[in-house]
């Protein structure tokens, strides 16, 4: 076997072993039935923080040594944070003694504003170099960006709108769960989810599905359909009650590739967070 492969699998073998070495800590606290909500989110916090330090650990030379690496790394950390950031929501739960079970929309709306926040400043750390190099490029090329962003926005703007009546009309007045889920928080708080929905969240999703992912796929056309594709899938995957809910997917993704095209022709990140900020201002005032 070639010994640069050899190495690779005992790292992977190496790092799946720290990975059931941790999952022994829940299945052991739950046999103990000691397994309460308060120690679940700590150790889920502990579990994740462990195996993003083990990532580092075990590939630490490739981390030095290889770009690629270090945007891959940088990625799978992202994707982590943005898939646990809810756990965020806990901080001010247990500060203020919240009794989760009061939890109403407009309440929702406060925490996930909160966890959005500590999200995107996260995000801005991870990558604030090209953020800064790349904002200082928008405002330069302001007029020619936005020029660019509005053109495929109205395209994918387009096609989503067409593929909703399709949907609406095939699966008999159906919306996307994600659709309804908003429209609930928009009429419990109005004013905040346009911080919530129309600023923090377009800032937070073009970092993660545009700008992590052209810093990983390096062909073109590739990133386009993974970033709509995995943007797509984002908006549903939570609210999949019956197969048809897959269907979705097409509305959001027509918009992810919009926002992907926009990013790509311009190379810079501000164009598609632009055009994506202004699409979600507009849906929450329409719907106010």
């Amino acid at each position: 076997m070639d010994k640069g492969l050899y190495e690779y699998l005992k790292k992977i073998t190496i790092l799946l072993i720290v990975y059931l070495g941790i999952n022994i800590i829940p299945l052991t606290l739950k046999v103990l039935k000691v397994y309460t909500k308060g120690i679940q989110i700590m150790t889920s916090i502990f579990m994740i923080g462990t195996i993003i330090f083990a990532i580092y650990e075990i590939f630490k030379k490739e981390f030095k040594e290889s770009k690629m690496f270090r945007n891959v790394y940088k990625g799978i950390v992202a994707f982590l944070l943005f898939y646990n950031s809810y756990f965020f929501q806990y901080i001010p739960i247990y500060l203020f003694k919240i009794d989760i079970s009061s939890i109403d929309n407009t309440l929702e709306v406060l925490l996930s504003s909160f966890s959005n926040s500590i999200l995107y400043v996260i995000f801005y750390f991870m990558f604030r170099k090209e953020l800064k190099k790349e904002f200082k490029k928008f405002i330069k090329n302001f007029g020619e960006y936005t020029d660019i962003g509005f053109k495929y926005w109205l395209v994918g703007l387009i096609v989503m709108f067409i593929s909703n009546i399709a949907l609406s009309l095939l699966l008999k007045g159906a919306q996307a769960g994600n659709e309804v889920a908003v429209q609930e928080m928009i009429k419990a708080f109005p004013i905040f989810m346009i911080l919530n929905a129309g600023i923090l969240a377009p800032m937070i999703e073009e970092i993660l599905f545009r700008k992590v992912l052209k810093n990983i796929i390096v062909k073109k056309n590739t990133y386009i359909i993974a970033s709509g594709f995995l943007f797509g899938l984002a908006h549903v995957i939570g609210q999949i009650h019956n197969p048809t809910d897959w269907l979705f997917i097409i509305p959001y993704g027509a918009l992810g590739i919009a926002f992907a095209k926009a990013h790509a022709e311009t190379d810079n990140i501000y164009t598609s967070i632009f055009i994506h900020m202004l699409h979600n201002i507009i849906l929450v005032i329409v719907a106010i």
